[in-house]
């Protein structure tokens, strides 16, 4: 319950909303960054889905899979990367098939969001401290 409420606080931040909106935005966008690679399984899986709804089951448990090794990770730089990737991969696949979030794949994306935004929240308070020792 402790991460919500924490999000909860972050997100009455408004420097840390607009860094995390901007920062969003930037990888959604950017088809440069880490995020935007594709798994060939998962391409496979999203066409299947396309014609056969059913098939939304094996999605969300290779997506909940990619989530769970995303955690695992200890370097944090690469977490924050995998993490993305899953993120921005529900995004893209759940706009392009238009599905309406219930059960396990609107936990799924609620868990990705979350830690998404766990992961923002680090790197603003990275790029706060920076700022406030070069004022220094």
């Amino acid at each position: 319950m402790r991460m919500y409420e924490n999000i909860d606080m972050w997100l009455k931040d408004a420097r840390f909303c607009e860094f995390a909106s901007r920062r969003m935005y930037q990888i959604l966008h950017d088809p440069t960054h880490p995020a935007c690679s594709r798994d060939k399984v998962l391409v496979r899986m999203v066409r299947q889905m396309a014609s056969d709804k059913r098939r939304l089951y094996a999605y969300v448990s290779y997506m909940t899979f990619k989530l769970n090794v995303a955690l695992l990770i200890d370097n944090r730089k690469q977490r924050m990367n995998r993490l993305l990737w899953v993120w921005k991969q529900l995004v893209r696949d759940l706009s392009l098939l238009k599905f309406q979030l219930e059960g396990d794949l609107e936990s799924l994306c609620f868990k990705s969001y979350q830690y998404v935004l766990v992961g923002l929240h680090e790197e603003f308070v990275v790029m706060q401290n920076k700022r406030y020792r070069r004022s220094c």
